[in-house]
C-alpha cells in the first residue's frame, strides 16, 4: 500500500502535500536533490554521507563512550545517543570519519550544540 500524503510541503507557497517521512513534496524533493548534486559545497544529502560506514563508526563511538561528554562534565551519567562532530565537517569526508573529531552526546546536548553552531553561522 503506498504512503498517503500527511502534511503540506515545507516550501513556502507550495500547496502540494509531502509523503510521510519527507519534508517536501515530490517535485521539491527532486529539485533539492538536483541542487545539492550540482552544488556539493552547498551541502549534501543524508543518503550520501550517512552511509553504512558511518553507521558502523557511530556504533563504535557510542560503545567506546556510552555517556554524554557534556553531561559527564557536570557529574551527570546520561546515556549518549548521538554522535557529534566536535568540529563541524561541512561535507568534508576526511573530517567526517575522523574518530578524533567524534564524541558521544545525549539528544539534548547535541541539539543545544548544533543550535549554537547554526546560530553562529547566521550571525
Amino acid at each position: 500500500m503506498p504512503y498517503k500524503p500527511k502534511h503540506k510541503c515545507n516550501i513556502p507557497q507550495c500547496n502540494d502535500f509531502a509523503l510521510t517521512g519527507n519534508p517536501y513534496c515530490v517535485k521539491h524533493k527532486r529539485e533539492k536533490a538536483n541542487y545539492y548534486a550540482k552544488n556539493p559545497s552547498k551541502g549534501y544529502t543524508s543518503n550520501e554521507i550517512y552511509d553504512h560506514r558511518w553507521k558502523k563508526l557511530r556504533l563504535l563511538i557510542l560503545r567506546r563512550n556510552p555517556f554524554c561528554v557534556e553531561c559527564l562534565k557536570h557529574d551527570r551519567y546520561i546515556t549518549a545517543t548521538e554522535v557529534d562532530h566536535i568540529i563541524p565537517h561541512k561535507g568534508d569526508k576526511t573530517n567526517f570519519y575522523d574518530t578524533a573529531n567524534l564524541q558521544g552526546l545525549c539528544k539534548s546536548c547535541h541539539s543545544t550544540k548544533t543550535g549554537r553552531e547554526v546560530n553562529e553561522l547566521l550571525h
